[in-house]
């Protein structure tokens, strides 16, 4: 039996000897197959509100499949998904989409919400004129103000940062 739902109360109950607090997720007895032995059998997990987890483990192991199924990509065999209500879970997978367009720098930023949308928008109109230069500069200057009224040039940093940690190559 496989439940998916939504916490819509908070867990603040001793259930079965565990003590709940208020799960952002909690998995109960999670099992999944893929028709052959068990890739992950009987996996409990409960992340809480202000926590944050690392995922471990070698090749084969379930990681990307744990994954999947928090990110409700993947259905499990057995057991129970819950999530807090209006949560959302992202997965990024391990493989590049082949229609995946544009530097890694475009890539982090369109990430990084409607501020790193401004500054790929920024980022290709100031290839555009290196390449072909103008003597106007109008949507430059345009798109320049719009990062400025939105503060979004802190996004260069968090694409340096992220560029750095990852060993990436920005272009």
């Amino acid at each position: 039996m496989v439940g998916v739902g939504s916490l819509t109360e908070p867990w603040n109950r001793h259930d079965a000897g565990l003590f709940y607090t208020m799960a952002l997720v909690s998995l109960q007895e999670i099992s999944i197959a893929f028709g052959g032995p068990p890739l992950l059998e009987g996996v409990r997990l409960q992340i809480d509100k202000q926590q944050r987890i690392g995922l471990l483990g070698r090749n084969g192991t379930g990681k990307s499949t744990l994954m999947k199924i928090l990110a409700g990509q993947v259905v499990p065999d057995a057991g129970t998904v819950q999530t807090e209500s209006g949560l959302k879970i992202a997965y990024f997978s391990q493989t590049i989409p082949r229609d995946l367009d544009g530097s890694v720098f475009e890539i982090i930023a369109r990430g990084l919400g409607q501020r790193g949308e401004l500054m790929v928008r920024y980022h290709r109109e100031e290839a555009r004129l290196a390449a072909h230069p103008d003597p106007d500069h109008r949507r430059l200057h345009q798109l320049h103000e719009q990062l400025d009224a939105h503060r979004a040039w802190s996004v260069l940093e968090e694409i340096a940062s992220i560029t750095t940690r990852m060993g990436l190559d920005p272009d």
